[in-house]
């Protein structure tokens, strides 16, 4: 009898043992009292198998791959647990899981090295060209006004068109004058008034040219405003001379009147502003 049943121990052993293990290590603190319980099922077990046997007559070996009868199962258990249960403590197995447990399909987890780099932000190379450090928001662009417009001098003929010559002035042939011509016969009752238009406002310079034979005096106004009066001399009325003076003259049209209320005054040739 027990050389019939070694085989199916056997087996019992393959399908058995390693689950008895992992049992093992699951349940050591409880493996006495899973020790006694097999024990009395061996008992009992072995007793039904050896008396009825196998349904089919003598005993045979099981088939290749069919499972063995439900009394082999139970004496295998039983053996099992007599010769191992004092010092492995395992749980007795249902005769259900006796199936070999199903294959395990290994899962590949990926290696580090095969794993997706993380993509870094883009960084800004740019820095600050000016502020305490990096980091520091940038200065605005300065804005710088335009440089002041360069006065440009003007030259204007006494005896212009564009002037107002007034009472008994007139202009007067003059070979060596600026432009030929002068202007002549101003006292308290003639003027000759030059007009111009000035870009912007500013101190200005303002150059006469004259002729006059012996001393003479000369009042200047700007815009209605006395800017200017003096004493002149000269050597004749084909003799030009020169004097300057400066005033604080406004932007837009300017109007330089040249006269003398209380006796002749010298000839104008030029006025030249700068």
């Amino acid at each position: 009898m027990e050389e019939q049943l070694d085989p199916l121990v056997n087996r019992w052993h393959d399908l058995v043992r390693p689950r008895v293990i992992r049992s093992h290590r699951r349940a050591k603190g409880r493996h006495r009292t899973v020790a006694v319980a097999a024990l009395v099922l061996a008992t009992v077990t072995s007793g039904a198998v050896v008396s009825e046997g196998w349904p089919d007559g003598p005993i045979r070996p099981p088939l290749r791959g069919a499972p063995p009868p439900v009394g082999a199962i139970a004496d295998s258990l039983a053996t099992t647990a007599a010769g191992q249960g004092a010092q492995a403590g395992p749980t007795a197995t249902p005769p259900s899981a006796a199936a070999s447990p199903p294959p395990r399909t290994p899962t590949s987890s990926p290696t580090p090295s095969r794993l997706p780099r993380p993509s870094l932000p883009p960084t800004s190379t740019s820095e600050p060209t000016t502020g305490p450090g990096r980091g520091a928001a940038s200065t605005p662009p300065r804005t710088t006004s335009p440089p002041p417009a360069v006065f440009v001098p003007l030259r204007i003929e006494a005896e212009a068109p564009t002037n107002v010559v007034s009472g008994g002035a007139t202009a007067v042939p003059c070979g060596p004058c600026s432009g030929g011509t002068r202007v002549g016969y101003i006292d308290a009752a003639a003027s000759v008034v030059v007009i111009a238009d000035l870009p912007t406002s500013g101190q200005r310079t303002v150059r006469v040219t004259y002729e006059t034979d012996g001393p003479r005096q000369i009042k200047i106004k700007a815009n209605g405003v006395q800017v200017d009066t003096r004493w002149l001399d000269g050597d004749g009325w084909e003799s030009p001379r020169s004097f300057t003076f400066t005033a604080m003259l406004p932007a837009g049209p300017l109007r330089l009147a040249f006269y003398n209320d209380q006796s002749p005054s010298p000839d104008i040739d030029q006025v030249t502003i700068s």
